[in-house]
């Protein structure tokens, strides 16, 4: 997968649009335009937020997984490792939770 920052595009190869960076004249054969946030609106960046909570839950549940296939004839640090991942792809995905839900709560007047 090919990033492209200028124009906020990333290559999936399974899309022409054949689209053209303006500053260095690359042209992707294979690419779409990936989404970008609104800075400005508070909806677009708790959702994103959101997403990005919920991917970080899925990737924890996804290790989680396969801990048990890990623990027969594989070092005992690799297990270590993923444990300790685990815990900060929880603490991570609550992180970001609450990031989210605050975005939205209403300010509070001193």
């Amino acid at each position: 997968m090919m990033t492209h920052q200028d124009q906020q595009v990333t290559c999936t190869g399974d899309v022409w649009c054949g689209c053209t960076c303006q500053a260095c004249t690359v042209t992707f054969e294979h690419c779409q335009p990936s989404p970008v946030v609104s800075t400005g609106d508070e909806l677009d960046v708790a959702l994103a937020l959101d997403k990005a909570a919920n991917l970080l839950t899925l990737v924890a549940n996804d290790l989680e997984a396969v801990l048990p296939q890990l623990r027969d004839g594989h070092p005992m640090w690799c297990s270590v490792d993923i444990v300790s991942a685990l815990g900060h792809l929880r603490i991570a995905a609550r992180k970001v939770d609450q990031a989210a839900d605050r975005i939205n709560a209403p300010a509070v007047a001193r």
